[in-house]
This record gives structure tokens, C-alpha cells and sequence, in this order.
């Protein structure tokens, strides 16, 4: 059996460690995660870390997951081109609650949650200036890679708040350790400076040198994008924000470049079962094993299975077998998202009433003649919410509409319109 670090770095997910890692992690302590709370949800990138403490967890050890209440309201400078954008306290703190229920359900509510901004506040600015500012020299955080870059950026702009950054995340690490006695701390290749910081002060605040830490690269897609952006967007995983219709087809739409590496990262299946359904997907590609494994593994995770389930029978809409009970059974911000690439055509309710089929597939929605539509349903090649017609004097009728509202006209194979009535 593989040891924490070895499974850790078949994973993918070890670019560099620090400290007696490999000691610490046989110990089973405490090991801990952090995010800022710059948003009311988190995006899917952010789950490369919290499946990482879930991953330790159940490996035996003691996740503690950090949101930044404090160190939120400030930004981090870490390899970012400006300033991040001020955002009211009263907003952080509804943002930390919305990410500490996301990350319930997926890390567990067995987990120590902490928000940093309990300890930070207590400080007064003296306070902190004297017990910690005096600790770490100017020259030390000047010589930080996130720093140098920033400053050098011409006509960039590098705020002694946001410059503060590293000193409070640095004192997250120490405080965690003082009462928890936490000697672990994990994150992305660009929170290595503030790590380092934690070390700097934890052996001048604590005599501590045992102090660990190991990150991970961080993660794009094949094609250069950020891992976790769809179409300029990012995935997030609030349903609000982002359907689960829309996050499972994130993950199904995958290219094969992107998706072994991701599936080791990304889920708690063992490597042996990981390397075999690599292997079953290189011999038949196209039935894209790895892309449905994980993308179910995904969207139950984040969401549920019926919402998997859901966004299943809403793929089959336009890309496989689905029924008018499938259309009527899904709901309309879902069947929007089916069809957010499908022409529409809005038609009012009164007119659309009682109009022939091929009148409106010819001249409303102009799929094609009249004499073409009438020789598609002659054929069985043209279909009404997923249901062939076989009359060409088929007739609209309030049965025919989708929630009272929407009517789906095919022809072929491909070729769909959705007609809207207002």
C-alpha cells in the first residue's frame, strides 16, 4: 500500500515540500487548507483542495479548513496583476458562512471549520505591529518572487495592505499550530512565499522548526485556460450560479488531455481502479469512460444523484433517446441550458395556438419549405417535442407546450428550434 505522500504524488498533486513532511503525515496530525471568501461560492478549482484534505482524511489524518474572514478583506498579491477589489465586511462574512456549508457537504461536517477573522480581529494594529510585524524584516518579504513580480509590472500598484498579506497568513499557520497543534499546511504552488513566512515566524515567535508543508502545481487545461473557466466563465459550484445540468456537462465535455490527470486529483478512487479505467478509455476512446466516470463522480459529490440523474436525461434532450416526458420532466432553467445554443423563435400564445405544424416549422422558424417539411414527416423525419409527428395537418394545441410555454420542432437529425410563446 502506497503511503500518504507517495499517493499524494502519483496524484499529481506535489510539486515541491517543506519541513519533515513524510514525518508528520506518518503521525497522523493535524493538516490544514485555507481559501479566501472572495466570493459567495466557491469555483470547482477550489475543490483541487478540499479534496486534498478530504483524500487526508480518510488516510487517517486531521483536516482543519481555514476561510479568510480577515486575510479575505485584504487580498493576496500572490502572482495577481492588481489589487483585489474591496468588498464590504458585512459581505465577507455572509460569503464565509456560504462557503463553510458548500464545503460541509463535501469535506464533511466532522471537520474543524475556522475563520481566521476570530483570532485577526482581537489584535489591535499595535498589538499586531509589535508581536508579529517586528518578526519579519522588510527585506525578507521584499525578496518574495509574488512581491518582485508585482512591483515590476510597470505602473503597477502594491498597497501596504494587500503587501500584509503574507504576515497574516503566516500567523493563521502559527495560531493554528499554538492551539491544535497543527504542523501541516497545504495549497497551490503560489502560496509558497506565505508559507514560508509561517516558518520564518514560527521559529522566531515559537523556537518551532518541525513545521510541513507540500503544494501542488497549478492547474490548466490543455488548451491554456485555468482549470474550472468554461467559456471565459467560471464553473462555480452554487446551483444558482451554475446549474448542475451545466457542471455535469463541464466534466462530460472534457477533452481526453485533460482528463486522466484531472480524475486522479479530483476523486477518492484508488489508483489501481484509476490506471484501469485509463487503460478501458485508451482502447476505446470514444466511448469517453473517464469524461462519464468522472463527471458523475462530480456532480453527485457537489450536487446529488438525482441531480446526476437529471442532467443525464436532459444530455438525451438534444444528444441521445429523450421522450416529451423527459422534456416535461426537467425544469425550465434546465431545459434553458439544453438549449442555450438552439435557435429560438418567439411566437405569441394566441397566434401559435392552432397553427399548423409545417406553417410554422416553414414559415416561423424557417427550417425549410413547406413541401421539405411535409416530406420529413411523410419520412418519420420530423418530430414535436421529441414525439415524431405523422400527420402534416398536425395542429398546436396548450397540450403541446412544454410548462405552458415551450414547443421544441426537429428536423433530421440536428436540426432543432425552440419556439417560445409570450
Amino acid at each position: 500500500m502506497n503511503s500518504i505522500l507517495e499517493d499524494l504524488k502519483e496524484r499529481g498533486m506535489v510539486s515541491e515540500t517543506f519541513g519533515p513532511l513524510e514525518q508528520n503525515l506518518k503521525s497522523g496530525e493535524y493538516v490544514y487548507c485555507g481559501c479566501d471568501p472572495t466570493s459567495d461560492s466557491l469555483g470547482v478549482h477550489h475543490l483541487l483542495a478540499f479534496m486534498t484534505l478530504k483524500r487526508l482524511k480518510e488516510q487517517g489524518m486531521k483536516p482543519i479548513v481555514l476561510i479568510g474572514g480577515a486575510s479575505g478583506s485584504l487580498g493576496d498579491p500572490s502572482y495577481k496583476d492588481k489589487e483585489r477589489d474591496a468588498i464590504s465586511m458585512e459581505t465577507v462574512m455572509h460569503n464565509c458562512e456560504c462557503i463553510k456549508k458548500q464545503l460541509q457537504k463535501i469535506v464533511g461536517e466532522d471537520v474543524i471549520f475556522v475563520n481566521n477573522y476570530d483570532w485577526i480581529s482581537k489584535f489591535s494594529f499595535l498589538d499586531f505591529m509589535r508581536d508579529i510585524g517586528k518578526k519579519i524584516s522588510v527585506n525578507y518579504m521584499m525578496a518574495k518572487d509574488s512581491v518582485k513580480s508585482r512591483l515590476a509590472r510597470e505602473g503597477s500598484f502594491l498597497s501596504f495592505c494587500e503587501f500584509s498579506y503574507s504576515n497574516i497568513q503566516a500567523y493563521d499557520f502559527v495560531h493554528l499550530y499554538e492551539q491544535y497543534g497543527c504542523k501541516i499546511q497545504c495549497g497551490g504552488r503560489d502560496q509558497t512565499g506565505n508559507i514560508d513566512s509561517a516558518f520564518v515566524l514560527a521559529h522566531k515567535r515559537n523556537k518551532v522548526d518541525d513545521l510541513s508543508a507540500f503544494v501542488w502545481p497549478l492547474l490548466t487545461c490543455s488548451d491554456g485556460r485555468k482549470f474550472g473557466k468554461s467559456e471565459g466563465n467560471t464553473v462555480w459550484l452554487d446551483p444558482k450560479k451554475t446549474s448542475p445540468y451545466q457542471f455535469y456537462q463541464y466534466f462530460i465535455n472534457l477533452p481526453d488531455a485533460d482528463v486522466e490527470q484531472l480524475i486522479k486529483k479530483f476523486t477518492l478512487i484508488p489508483l489501481d481502479e484509476i490506471n484501469e479505467l485509463i487503460k478501458k478509455h485508451r482502447e476505446a476512446p470514444e466511448k469517453r469512460l473517464l469524461q462519464n466516470t468522472l463527471a458523475k463522480y462530480m456532480t453527485c459529490l457537489v450536487h446529488s444523484e438525482d441531480d446526476y440523474n437529471k442532467a443525464v436525461e436532459a444530455s438525451n434532450i438534444l444528444f441521445g433517446k429523450a421522450t416529451k416526458d423527459t422534456l416535461a420532466s426537467i425544469d425550465e432553467a434546465t431545459l434553458l441550458d439544453v438549449m442555450k445554443d438552439v435557435k429560438k423563435v418567439e411566437i405569441d400564445k394566441a397566434e401559435l395556438l392552432g397553427m399548423n405544424v409545417v406553417d410554422l416549422a416553414s414559415e416561423k422558424a424557417n427550417m425549410s419549405s413547406k413541401t421539405e417539411i411535409r416530406k420529413l414527416i411523410k419520412g418519420n423525419g420530423f418530430s414535436v417535442n421529441k414525439e415524431k409527428v405523422l400527420d402534416a395537418n398536425f395542429e398546436v394545441t396548450e397540450a403541446s407546450l412544454i410548462g405552458g410555454k415551450y414547443l421544441l420542432l426537429q428536423s433530421g437529425k440536428k436540426n432543432y428550434v425552440l419556439v417560445v410563446s409570450k
